[in-house]
């Protein structure tokens, strides 16, 4: 009986790696755990942050507050920007 087949299949990528990260990941992993397994996993929880913070999924007030941190905007912008912010309590 063969395996099945993957529904996300596996290619294969060559990626240039800095040798000091190749040993350090080396010494985190097993002999038996997989470099691949990792690294995918690492890709795939940093696409999911970089996913989760995005500028779509803020609210209103949440960018307005970001906004208003920002040393490129000037006092009177800011002020603006915390006056809506703590109207909106």
């Amino acid at each position: 009986m063969s395996r099945p087949r993957s529904h996300d299949k596996s290619i294969p990528i060559s990626v240039a790696i800095p040798l000091s990260l190749v040993t350090r990941l080396n010494e985190e992993l097993s002999y038996r755990q997989s470099r691949s397994k990792y690294i995918c996993r690492a890709i795939q929880n940093r696409l999911d942050e970089v996913e989760e913070n995005a500028i779509s999924t803020r609210s209103t007030r949440q960018l307005m507050a970001a906004l208003s941190h920002r040393e490129d905007i000037d006092d009177t912008l800011k002020i603006l920007l915390l006056q809506l912010i703590t109207n909106q309590n």
